[in-house]
């Protein structure tokens, strides 16, 4: 359920319509106009970026403004009917706003709640380095726990499709000596969606259901959970 389909329905009011960004400058070059071979500038920017957004005091000024100017201008709006969105880069900045908003509103005895009720397909992409295997070996990759169901793919080949414990294959035939490329997309049930539209007057919900959870239904974790892992696995002959 992607935010401009929640613009189109009208489900939410457009936030990013009159909205202007501070431009963020970092000094990355020693000079302008020296190409920088070692880094690749737009990359870099984009991970310094990441990492100072998640700095525990980015996040505690960020939060507090934000919780501030709710409670104080934005409740008043739509006939006290107002709600705000929080629109993050990522699934660990959402984590980490929503447990500081926490936080910070039950410090200030507000009498809201912070919604975290994602229901959908996420994908995780990292690289890892491998030597070359022993003789009679083979590579296992292991995905740990994951919520729900995850299609797994390596060095850009779809290997398969895991639905149930244990969440791992063999992946001998598809890894490479080296530097190699997972890529896990994971899809949740509709369980969390299901409870968060239970909490909201049946106009307003996306979701219908002969039967499912009832309001203020703890929400149920998903994701690759992990730890995800690759291990060697010896052949033995019987």
């Amino acid at each position: 359920y992607s935010m401009k389909q929640a613009i189109d329905e009208e489900f939410i009011l457009d936030v990013l319509k009159n909205y202007m960004s501070f431009r963020r400058y970092y000094k990355l070059m020693t000079a302008k106009g020296v190409v920088d071979s070692e880094y690749e500038k737009k990359k870099t920017i984009r991970l310094l970026s990441s990492y100072v957004d998640l700095q525990d005091a980015a996040i505690e000024k960020k939060s507090r403004i934000m919780i501030e100017h709710f409670a104080t201008q934005t409740v008043n709006e739509i006939n006290g009917e107002a709600r705000a969105m929080l629109v993050t880069r990522s699934r660990l900045h959402a984590v980490k706003y929503k447990q500081r908003f926490d936080e910070i509103m039950q410090e200030m005895h507000l009498p809201y709640k912070a919604l975290v009720a994602f229901s959908g397909t996420v994908t995780y992409v990292a690289d890892f380095q491998l030597d070359s295997a022993s003789e009679g070996h083979r590579r296992i990759l292991n995905l740990g726990n994951v919520e729900m169901i995850a299609e797994v793919y390596l060095n850009g080949n779809r290997l398969r499709t895991l639905w149930t414990e244990p969440y791992s294959l063999d992946i001998t035939d598809h890894v490479m000596d080296g530097k190699n490329v997972l890529r896990v997309d994971v899809t949740s049930t509709w369980f969390n969606r299901l409870a968060y539209d239970a909490g909201l007057p049946e106009a307003d919900r996306k979701t219908w259901t002969i039967s499912g959870p009832a309001e203020g239904s703890t929400l149920r974790n998903s994701g690759l959970l992990g730890p995800v892992t690759v291990s060697d696995a010896t052949l033995r002959s019987r």
